[in-house]
């Protein structure tokens, strides 16, 4: 299937599917959609209401493009240093190495002080945990949620789970 990297209204890059008119982001802002709907209306509104949380597990069904992963990484840095997270992303059709070049997700504000954390995170091996650092780690599995849900006989715990599976739509 054809995959085309294209500009956002807010100027920020995703990847769009022509054939399907699907996109990985909404084309209104990539950024701005991540920001306002997983870590303002989600992480954020989570810590608030669960402020004595020494823990989070989170779950990312469509880990795609990574970047509401380096934006949590980025918020618990600021916001909440001490809190231990526990990232889990599932992704059927990693993002290869090139898109994510392509997409200057790096480049971004909110992001290029953890450029390099960013690009650790897609180098990691699938289906192994990873710590990015003393408090953040990531286990990225490449999974249907589908073949997830029915091979994880032992169903893990999750405070909050970010369903970013394909498009906004």
């Amino acid at each position: 299937m054809e995959r085309k990297i294209i500009t956002t209204k807010d100027g920020s890059k995703t990847i769009h599917f022509p054939g399907i008119n699907e996109s990985y982001h909404s084309q209104h802002g990539a950024l701005q959609e991540a920001l306002h709907v997983f870590i303002k209306s989600g992480l954020s509104h989570y810590l608030n209401e669960n402020s004595a949380t020494a823990k989070l597990n989170i779950l990312e069904v469509g880990w795609g493009t990574g970047l509401n992963t380096i934006l949590a990484f980025d918020f618990m840095q600021q916001n909440f240093p001490s809190v231990k997270v526990s990232y889990t992303g599932l992704e059927a059709y990693p993002v290869a190495m090139d898109e994510v070049h392509a997409l200057k997700y790096a480049e971004l504000d909110e992001i290029q002080q953890h450029r390099h954390v960013y690009l650790a995170m897609h180098e990691a091996n699938w289906n192994e945990k990873v710590d990015i650092n003393s408090n953040f780690s990531l286990q990225k599995l490449q999974t249907t949620v589908q073949d997830w849900l029915q091979n994880n006989h032992s169903k893990p715990y999750f405070d909050l789970i970010f369903f970013d599976a394909f498009g906004p739509r």
